[in-house]
């Protein structure tokens, strides 16, 4: 839990950070899409959000 609104804002979803998945939920690997599917969101994201900080 945030303790305050600067600290809320510095929590951000790891899939807002790609484009083309922004807004979307990781989904369950067991009962979703499987691990490959939740590895390729996973990996896209953080590579985006490399790219941002840099």
């Amino acid at each position: 839990m945030a303790r305050n609104e600067n600290d809320k804002a510095k929590v951000h979803l790891i899939l807002d950070f790609g484009n083309e998945v922004k807004g979307k939920s990781v989904p369950d690997p067991y009962y979703d899409d499987g691990f490959g599917r939740v590895y390729e969101l996973l990996d896209y994201a953080c590579n985006s959000f490399i790219k941002t900080i840099k």
